[in-house]
């Protein structure tokens, strides 16, 4: 066994333990206002029958794809059925992971909001210490499961397996993953969705539901509803997205294990290079997570963001060392029969490191076109003032431009990545900007949080502690943004690894648009992003319907809730003009709602709101490889790619300027003279727009992320298939030959790869053969 493995995964279980003690650290602290504590103890009710409900759908689910699975890997050649223990797994850690993290998170509530009460600092440093153990478990539970499989398949269960056994195997975790996020990300956004939007129908059908506060059933449904989507939906979705780009560059890895450079140098070394680079990620989150504090005059946003670019360094120095120290300065692999690809380890460094920066650069994009003081923000203000028309065409316009830049940055990178190290390059480099996920983590973590004690814990706190409240929120909100357009295009540049992936593994030989029959596949494959969108959104307003019955049945048939309805509406919304009588019967209706009904509803309409979704995401790379084979399945999968992420670019990037430009009016922006803020002519407007794109960065953006991520894993899980079948003929680069090399020739016929990263890319021809081929000669 390879003493790199147990390396990695004793950095992982390092990971957990330090995650778990942080929290349980949280939970050694004193217990908190019994307000808080009461109210923290509704959430978890919620949450718990939500989590109930879709475990019971999710196992269900998980336990006929398995079966699926364990026939595929029997009947299939280079797999087994251990695949079904692969996918299994992967769809068990992030539910470990994600009820760590909830437990945690539940905590952090009361002592984040009890610190609120002694000063800024306090409160920062603990809500980011949670955070930052948000971060390091998932990254941690990744490599754990990732590096374990490994092993136990290649040296235990394995010992007489090939390497391609052994990934394809291993492939099996990464669907296992995306099954969980399947559940976990878009039904919850759906469920949360839906709850805000059936808060908005009802407060419009009659002003009184308004102003019901904690008397209303959505009241706290939909605050169990967002915190579970903010802190599992998001970590679900990053776990899967690492999990996918690391399974698909070892893919890619392993077809150059048998050059000979690799072979005397370390047989392993292009396999276990992503698990590598994954695990000094944890290694850098743990750093950083113990290097910043927090002072009562630090810029949140700003400081994190310097810990992110701390992170990146980290790992960038981590790249560098570990390329040097398990791949050969330079390698050989035969294209064909008169090609020679090159590789060499400063290339693959180079294409970690465009990853790493790829990512940053996203942030920053986002920072400067959609922060709470950027430029869109100030845009969109100004043009509010008119209408709230204005304001969305604004929002859109803005988000359009920007989308453009987001995918250029990722086109950017792919090209990149390509011209340093080929297509393994373009894998690292997903792996590169993914190892820095810890943080984007943390800062959604830290959003999630802020937002939740400042919607439930702000009437129970000092004026000191409320400011206190509020800056944190804004701070965590805009950091929030700022991590999903890095979602985004990690997700995009995961699926193009996938694709990677997909292209060796079936041998696709590309997409030639001259054939009409693939050119129609990619323009198929672009369109299915928009008709799943639909399906999202149409599914939304379905569960919402069901929501709002709900509601109104609660008003009406619990006597505590109706009374209080009517007094409210009869003093329209002005309790204090109230008898006495009147405002006993009104606080005698909070806490007699029916969370757990509330929550079954919301959460059980979405599980069945997904079935057409999720159909759209199987059947389509399904449907494509039956028509084509790997040919028309390839074409397909780009155009869902692409499609699919400039859409969610556009959808994150809109929904974000108009959330940012609302924040900065809760804040208040100078003009000339005049402070315009929540009374203004512009924040009736925008909170308009913010109305119209809250779905597209909570609901539609996440699962268009899903999606290309999914299709993707498909295209690669069918891909073993199309060769069995006879679909089309690839070279096995690792299986057991010697490539001969004849030096004896010019150096006009030959080719070698860019890769190498030189400017005259012209050498000897290699001719490469087996020894059969030389015997026959």
């Amino acid at each position: 066994m390879d003493s790199l493995t147990y390396i990695l995964i004793g950095t992982g279980l390092s990971g957990i333990l330090l995650a778990i003690w942080r929290m349980y650290w949280l939970k050694k602290l004193p217990a908190g206002t019994d307000a808080t504590a009461q109210k923290t103890e509704q959430l978890k009710k919620g949450n718990t029958v939500a989590t109930r409900i879709m475990f019971m759908s999710l196992g269900i689910t998980l336990l006929v794809f398995s079966i699926l699975m364990f026939v595929k890997g029997y009947y299939e050649e280079s797999n087994n059925g251990f695949l079904a223990m692969s996918y299994l797994i992967g769809a068990f850690i992030p539910l470990l992971s994600s009820y760590l993290s909830m437990q945690g998170a539940y905590r952090a509530i009361v002592e984040v909001n009890d610190a609120s009460e002694t000063s800024l600092s306090a409160t920062f440093n603990k809500l980011y210490r949670y955070s930052t153990a948000v971060g390091v478990l998932s990254l941690s539970v990744n490599m754990v499961g990732m590096a374990f499989l490994f092993w136990l398949y290649d040296d235990v269960i394995g010992d007489n397996w090939d390497i391609n056994t052994v990934l394809n195997v291993l492939t099996g975790f990464a669907l296992g993953s995306v099954t969980s996020t399947f559940f976990l990300r878009i039904s919850n956004s759906i469920s949360n969705n839906s709850n805000f939007r059936a808060k908005d129908i009802t407060d419009k059908a009659d002003f009184a539901y308004r102003y019901m506060h904690e008397a209303h059933p959505l009241s706290n449904t939909r605050q169990s509803s967002w915190l579970f989507n903010k802190i599992v939906g998001a970590g679900s979705e990053l776990f899967d997205t690492l999990s996918s780009a690391t399974i698909a560059a070892m893919l890619v890895g392993s077809f150059f294990m048998n050059a000979v450079a690799v072979q005397s140098y370390y047989e392993f070394g292009t396999v276990l290079l992503p698990l590598a680079i994954a695990g000094a990620g944890i290694l850098s989150t743990v750093l950083v997570s113990f290097t910043f504090k927090f002072n009562d005059k630090s810029n949140v946003v700003r400081t994190i963001n310097y810990a992110e670019y701390l992170s990146s360094g980290v790992m960038l120095i981590a790249s560098f060392f570990l390329a040097q120290w398990l791949l050969p300065s330079e390698w050989e692999v035969p294209k064909d029969d008169k090609t020679v690809w090159v590789y060499n380890s400063m290339g693959v460094f180079w294409s970690t490191l465009v990853g790493l920066v790829a990512g940053l650069l996203l942030t920053e994009l986002n920072e400067y076109f959609g922060g709470k003081n950027s430029k869109g923000a100030g845009y969109i203000i100004a043009e509010s003032k008119t209408d709230a028309q204005s304001g969305l065409w604004a929002g859109l316009n803005t988000g359009y431009y920007t989308a453009f830049l987001g995918a250029f940055v990722v086109a950017m990178a792919t090209i990149g990545a390509f011209y340093f190290a080929g297509i393994y390059g373009i894998a690292l480099a997903a792996v590169g900007m993914l190892s820095n996920s810890g943080m984007h983590l943390a800062s959604n973590a830290f959003g999630a949080i802020s937002s939740t004690i400042r919607n439930m814990g702000e009437n129970n706190s000092s004026d000191e502690a409320k400011a206190r409240i509020k800056e944190m929120d804004i701070a965590g909100q805009n950091l929030s943004t700022l991590s999903r357009v890095f979602t985004n295009g990690s997700s995009a540049l995961t699926a193009i690894a996938l694709f990677t992936a997909f292209y060796f593994l079936s041998g696709f030989s590309g997409i030639d648009l001259t054939e009409l029959h693939l050119l129609a596949g990619v323009i198929l494959g672009m369109a299915i992003p928009f008709l799943f969108t639909a399906g999202v959104m149409q599914a939304s307003e379905r569960v919402a319907a069901q929501v709002v019955k709900e509601v109104n049945r609660q008003f009406t048939q619990n006597s505590y809730l109706s009374n209080a309805l009517e007094i409210v509406r009869k003093y329209m919304g002005a309790i204090e003009e109230a008898t006495e009588t009147e405002r006993d019967l009104v606080a005698a209706a909070k806490g007699k709602t029916n969370d757990a009904k509330m929550t079954e509803v919301s959460v059980y309409n979405s599980l069945l709101a997904m079935i057409v979704p999720a159909g759209i995401a199987v059947m389509v790379p399904l449907i494509a490889a039956l028509l084509g084979g790997e040919a028309m399945l390839g074409a397909t999968v780009a155009g869902v790619i692409a499609g699919g992420m400039v859409l969610a670019f556009s959808q994150t990037f809109t929904g974000n300027f108009w959330r940012s430009s609302k924040l900065a009016l809760e804040d208040g922006v100078k003009n000339g003279d005049r402070v315009i803020g929540k009374e203004s002519e512009e924040y009736r407007n925008i909170s308009e727009s913010d109305s119209f794109g809250r779905p597209y960065m909570q609901l539609v953006s996440p699962a268009l992320n899903v999606l290309i991520r999914f299709i993707a894993l498909m295209a690669l899980f069918f891909a073993p298939l199309l060769v069995q079948t006879g679909g089309t003929t690839t070279v096995n680069l690792t299986s057991e030959t010697e490539w001969i090399v004849d030096d004896q020739s010019t150096a006009e016929d030959t080719e070698r790869s860019p890769s190498d990263g030189s400017e005259d890319s012209t050498q000897p021809e290699r001719i490469m053969s087996t020894e059969k081929d030389e015997a026959e000669k």
